[in-house]
């Protein structure tokens, strides 16, 4: 039982999030991403960890390659992002709502006892 509720918190949270644009130098501060992807004004694609806004640069480490990173905000023409999704979140509440109206609708068949069906005996053979 542990389990079902441990990975319905992790397929909420994940249910509630898409990649989507961000404004870097507003978005890195205030939610603070373990990542963050970026297209420069050169067409490079470039996954920052750890992501850091410093002045006027983008700080942080190349994802799988260790080494540092800085790239001028004026240079990003695209980041994005893991962040919320509205719609996302709509689906999921809607969905668990769903799921649970069923649950309660099957729980209380079941708990109903099934009609008790009588058949009339005829003790005189000549009137039944």
């Amino acid at each position: 039982m542990l389990m079902r509720g441990v990975v319905g918190f992790v397929l909420t949270g994940v249910a509630c999030t898409s990649m989507q644009r961000v404004q870097p130098d507003q978005f890195v501060p205030q939610h603070r991403p373990s990542i963050i992807q970026v297209t420069t004004s050169d067409s490079d694609v470039t996954t920052v960890v750890e992501p850091r806004i410093d002045g006027d640069t983008l700080r942080g480490t190349v994802a799988g390659l260790q080494e540092r990173v800085a790239i001028p905000l004026k240079d990003i023409v695209v980041a994005r992002a893991q962040a919320p999704d509205g719609m996302k979140t709509a689906v999921l509440v809607a969905g668990g709502v769903m799921v649970g109206g069923v649950v309660a609708y099957l729980l209380t068949q079941q708990a109903t006892p099934p009609p008790v069906v009588t058949t009339p005996v005829c003790v005189d053979p000549d009137g039944c």
